[in-house]
């Protein structure tokens, strides 16, 4: 009788053990799918009218990194926001290993979760600051992954000395990249748009949305007043991060 008590003791307490590490890891990025992530997916990865399928072989390819970084960093041109701005990094691992387990793994590779454990903390940081706290995500990509409102940022530190960087970051109104000049349009039927313009031609002009996801065209005959806008989208928001998230930013950058 005592045995069995023993082995009934060890039993529930495995199942104790067993529980609460289910509620970490794909099971907990499990519950984040189902709330952010099944409307455009489906429940289980078929993928909907809204979103791809996640369980087909061009999402099974895709490597861990690559998995991690479009959930991170969203894809531009798409529908794929991204989940950097609103999940912390661990939300985005267990959401990552979800996705493989939908597609008939276990979770995400041990080496995957090792290297992420083992990469530079200020680069990490940096890279926090870029995607969660600053938000340059939404319209700046690297990697492919990102907004298109302003430049891509792969190679920057090859394009800008650290110096210069600094400076565009301090005071973006005073270095506008080629092509990403800006035009404020009034429309007859009373709205006002600003954003990014391009095939501007006698009868017409392509305006970017805020998001950054769309070009609408706007017939000139609708439109009230166009005038060229001096300065930047770009809002001066490296000016309100505390030091140590300015350098981690500047370092991140500069890893590019």
């Amino acid at each position: 009788m005592f045995r069995y008590r023993q082995i009934m003791t060890a039993c529930i307490a495995m199942a104790g053990l067993w529980a609460a590490q289910l509620q970490a890891g794909p099971a907990e990025g499990g519950v984040i799918y189902n709330d952010f992530c099944v409307v455009c997916h489906g429940q289980l990865g078929e993928g909907e009218t809204m979103g791809k399928s996640l369980v087909d072989q061009q999402a099974r390819d895709l490597s861990d990194d690559a998995l991690i970084a479009v959930i991170r960093d969203g894809r531009a041109g798409t529908g794929m926001v991204a989940y950097g701005t609103s999940f912390n990094e661990e939300e985005i691992l267990d959401l990552a290993g979800y996705v493989r387990v939908l597609q008939g793994g276990t979770g995400l590779d041990d080496d995957t979760l090792a290297d992420i454990d083992q990469g530079d903390p200020v680069i990490n940081e940096g890279r926090r600051v870029f995607t969660e706290v600053a938000g340059c995500i939404s319209c700046h990509s690297y990697r492919e992954q990102g907004g298109v409102v302003g430049p891509a940022l792969d190679g920057v530190s090859d394009r800008l000395s650290a110096e210069r960087l600094r400076q565009v970051l301090v005071f973006p109104d005073d270095y506008l990249t080629d092509g990403y000049e800006i035009k404020r349009l009034q429309l007859d039927d009373g709205r006002e748009l600003v954003g990014r313009f391009r095939n501007e031609t006698d009868t017409s002009i392509q305006i970017l949305s805020e998001d950054g996801r769309l070009w609408t065209t706007y017939f000139k005959d609708d439109v009230v007043n166009m005038e060229t806008v001096d300065g930047s989208l770009m809002p001066p928001v490296y000016r309100s991060l505390d030091s140590d998230q300015q350098q981690a930013l500047m370092i991140f950058l500069r890893s590019l």
